[in-house]
């Protein structure tokens, strides 16, 4: 196992169900001669991500190729208890938590995290119950043009730093309503969306498809 989330006391709590006093008497039946004390040449233990950097510097002996197929998530350590917690039941899917008298715990957690992100951004709306990321950007595409009615344009301006997964589904989504989208219509040296009259939205993703966030003159652009 990966992570094993055992205390002291589960411990002792266990032993003492099955009638053992320690876990050595587990492996009675191994002869005393038979069983190894300590092992000679093996260095001092090591914590997880300790350890995971001892096998990532003994890896890189192979050789590692450089590759962007990560779309801006690359790797880095992820403890092994956040595996264990996130692949639990209750956490393995994002769908919306209906009953709200089973899901007091998910609901709080998401009004905490959108109050914190509109603080963090000044932005009047902030939704954190979405499936994924696509759909999400479909989502927001569609509210931005319901929302903004001063507007006469249904046009959202899309970079092309945007996922190309979830341009897809926006541009998909968009076809069942009156929104439209343009693609590419930025300003890669400037960082922030060229400006159109016959537009509603700028659409903009952080971290990007290649793992950036350029916000810079956005706010302005978009006003």
């Amino acid at each position: 196992m990966a992570f094993i989330p055992h205390t002291e006391a589960d411990v002792a709590a266990m032993l003492a169900a099955i009638g053992v006093a320690r876990i050595e008497d587990l492996f009675d039946e191994v002869p005393a001669e038979l069983r190894v004390k300590s092992l000679s040449g093996v260095p001092e233990a090591l914590n997880e991500m300790e350890i995971g950097r001892l096998m990532s510097e003994r890896a890189r002996s192979d050789g590692i190729a450089l590759s962007f197929l990560g779309a801006g998530a690359y790797e880095h350590h992820i403890p092994a208890a956040v595996w264990a917690l996130t692949t639990r039941g209750e956490f393995y899917s994002a769908y919306t938590p209906y009953q709200a008298e089973a899901s007091q715990g998910t609901l709080q957690l998401i009004y905490e995290f959108q109050s914190m992100m509109t603080r963090l951004t000044g932005m009047e709306v902030a939704n954190a119950s979405m499936y994924d990321g696509a759909s999400a950007t479909a989502e927001a595409a569609l509210m931005a043009v319901r929302a903004n009615r001063k507007s006469k344009s249904a046009r959202i301006l899309m970079p092309l730093t945007l996922h190309p997964h979830y341009r897809r589904v926006a541009v998909t989504t968009a076809a069942t309503d009156r929104t439209a989208t343009t693609r590419g219509e930025t300003d890669m040296g400037k960082r922030h969306f060229v400006r159109r009259k016959d537009t509603c939205q700028p659409m903009t993703q952080a971290g990007d498809d290649a793992g950036v966030t350029r916000l810079a003159g956005l706010v302005d652009a978009a006003r």
